[in-house]
């Protein structure tokens, strides 16, 4: 994945937990090929499968059910972000309501890590079906359409939503049952949280947010205010995870 692409994906809203996860916790520097056999998952859990065993339809129907359960997670984060919005609710009430609306995650559901999934993806790398699919599947959150913001309005955005991002990870932190939450469940909750406040703050929608990244997507990548903002943004997201997973 190209760096554009992941500061993309941070910035972007609840658009699925294996896509979340995947842009999070994959190793950049660490070969493709050295999980082609099962290996360790950036969280330290090992693989239970060999991806040797996956055909390339195998590929083509996981990518598929990724993007199905992007598709019904974004859906569902919309419509939680809307009702917190316009009722007070507290954490563990949004908690809650993501968590019962969370579709099974097809890596998962097949015994596969984010980073299996990467493998799977540099074994068919000239797959053109596949990357193909892919291609669109990694792009879904960004795609043009809605009320269109500037550059400029972008830039400001994405810097409300870092602040925001540390004022959830203060609240986070001050539970006392911080522990026993499920911290794929609480990264979609700090979307939510954040896509409401957004919508509070400007009135726009997370997919007017997203489709105007896309349609600046040139604009953006040479825009050092926005590249820092969300550099800065996928690290807070990072550390976050990483000092809360179990």
């Amino acid at each position: 994945m190209q760096q554009w692409q992941k500061i993309l994906a941070a910035a972007g809203s609840a658009a699925g937990v294996a896509a979340a996860l995947y842009c999070l916790f994959k190793e950049d520097e660490e070969p493709g090929d050295a999980r082609a056999a099962g290996g360790s998952a950036s969280d330290g859990t090992s693989s239970k499968v060999n991806v040797n065993d996956f055909s390339p339809e195998d590929v083509l129907q996981i990518i598929n059910d990724l993007n199905e359960a992007q598709q019904k997670t974004k859906a569902s984060m919309a419509n939680i972000s809307k009702k917190i919005s316009d009722d007070a609710l507290a954490f563990p009430q949004i908690y809650e309501l993501v968590k019962e609306a969370m579709p099974e995650d097809p890596l998962q559901a097949r015994g596969l890590a984010p980073p299996d999934f990467e493998a799977l993806l540099m074994k068919n790398q000239r797959n053109e079906a596949i990357m193909t699919a892919f291609s669109k599947f990694s792009s879904a959150t960004s795609q043009p359409g809605g009320k269109e913001l500037s550059v400029d309005t972008i830039v400001e955005v994405g810097k409300f939503i870092s602040q925001e991002f540390d004022t959830f990870i203060v609240d986070f932190q001050g539970l006392a049952n911080k522990a026993s939450y499920d911290m794929q469940v609480v990264l979609l909750v700090s979307q939510v949280v954040l896509n409401a406040k957004l919508t509070q703050k400007y009135g726009v929608t997370s997919e007017d947010y997203e489709g105007s990244m896309g349609t600046h997507q040139q604009k953006l990548m040479s825009n050092q205010a926005f590249l820092q903002n969300f550099m800065e943004y996928q690290q807070k997201m990072e550390a976050f995870m990483k000092s809360n997973m179990r």
